[in-house]
């Protein structure tokens, strides 16, 4: 656990984890006070956020020695609104998150708990659900996530039961409810898929595009096998690290990568550009791709041949159809 910080520190905190979560930053206001309202865009969602966060800390001596909690201290010129994110942060790049719409009318200091396990489940496990006594899910994960929850803030405390994020078995007859539910449960669910995925290759590759080495923190995780191939998984090892223009270029099969891990332009989709004169600055680009991908420091995270194989039939089929 850090030490108790400023409020300033904490939004300082927060708009970090944004900024690596791959998140532009598009406006930020209130910096030194609450709520931070900061508007921010991830591909082609705009997200408005009023967020409220304190320190979490210890019950005091009259708790036991596992009951952490925050207390919400809001200045008098302002309140809680139904959309607003509430947050705790324990340190070691560990959240809870705080369902708004059960706290639209706190007392000046009033305080909200958590388990210790809880918090320390969530820097492990990456997200840990607890549902208290007024049956208000809470929610702890670590910074690998904080994309995801602000993302899906009001969804995820909405279908939340058990040690990990699962569909509620509802008591009401509307099945339309249910397949409503589903869907936005199968949704986060591949959100956070997404996440973990992006965490694990932009860390095997020290988010370097092995493609050209650029980094500026806009490098993605790039699936050697497609995820619609029934064959594809989320290892590290079916995954490159890129920059935007290189993951595009590599998803649309202009480059690919053999089996001796060097990266190859495919003539056939290169000749078509130029017939149909889109081959502008395509000679300036491969000048700017480097002969062969740059590998992660672990042998182990090395791309997988197998994966390599079966993708290359996908990826440069046009060439050799002729």
């Amino acid at each position: 656990m850090s030490d108790i910080l400023k409020i300033q520190d904490l939004h300082k905190i927060i708009i970090d984890q944004i900024f690596i979560c791959g998140f532009s930053i598009v406006l930020i206001k209130n910096i030194n006070k609450h709520p931070l309202h900061i508007l921010v865009k991830y591909n082609n969602e705009v997200f408005d956020l009023r967020i409220f966060v304190w320190n979490i800390t210890h019950g005091g001596k009259t708790r036991s020695d596992d009951e952490f909690r925050i207390q919400i201290k809001i200045p008098n010129y302002e309140s809680v609104l139904r959309n607003d994110i509430l947050l705790g942060y324990y340190g070691d790049g560990v959240f809870v998150g705080y369902d708004a719409s059960k706290h639209l009318n706190p007392q000046w200091s009033s305080s909200m708990q958590i388990k210790k396990d809880i918090l320390e489940k969530a820097y492990i496990n990456g997200f840990q659900n607890h549902t208290n006594k007024k049956k208000e899910t809470v929610v702890a994960f670590n910074s690998s996530y904080f994309g995801v929850y602000i993302q899906n803030y009001k969804e995820i405390h909405g279908i939340i039961d058990g040690n990990i994020i699962k569909s509620e078995n509802f008591t009401t007859e509307d099945k339309n409810v249910d397949k409503e539910r589903d869907i936005i449960y199968q949704t986060i669910k591949k959100k956070i898929r997404a996440a973990d995925f992006r965490r694990k290759v932009l860390g095997a590759y020290s988010s370097r595009c092995c493609f050209c080495d650029l980094q500026l923190n806009i490098t993605e995780a790039a699936h050697i096998l497609p995820v619609s191939e029934k064959n594809s998984t989320d290892d590290v090892v079916n995954g490159v690290c890129l920059c935007p223009n290189h993951h595009k270029v590599y998803d649309n099969g202009l480059l690919y990568i053999n089996e001796q891990y060097q990266i190859i332009p495919n003539k056939y989709k290169a000749d078509k550009l130029k017939e149909i004169k889109l081959d502008s600055g395509f000679e300036h680009f491969i000048n700017n791709t480097r002969n062969i991908i740059a590998l992660p420091s672990n042998k182990v995270d090395y791309p997988s041949i197998s994966y390599i194989q079966d993708a290359n039939k996908l990826r440069i089929f046009y060439e050799n159809s002729n």
